[in-house]
């Protein structure tokens, strides 16, 4: 039961960071794109944890 929030939560954080990577994201400096790309990512986690 535990495994199955971690796993969709890891899926969309590497999903965020694929996205990023596929827009290329050059226009903006790296610590924000990363930060972005974390804080979309957990959000993205969070509301699937919440829903399942």
């Amino acid at each position: 039961m535990i495994a199955m929030p971690h796993l969709l939560f890891l899926t969309v954080v590497f999903a965020a960071g694929l996205i990023a990577w596929i827009l290329d994201l050059n226009r903006w400096d790296t610590p924000t794109a990363v930060a972005g790309t974390i804080v979309a990512g957990l959000g993205a986690g969070v509301f699937l944890g919440v829903w399942l």
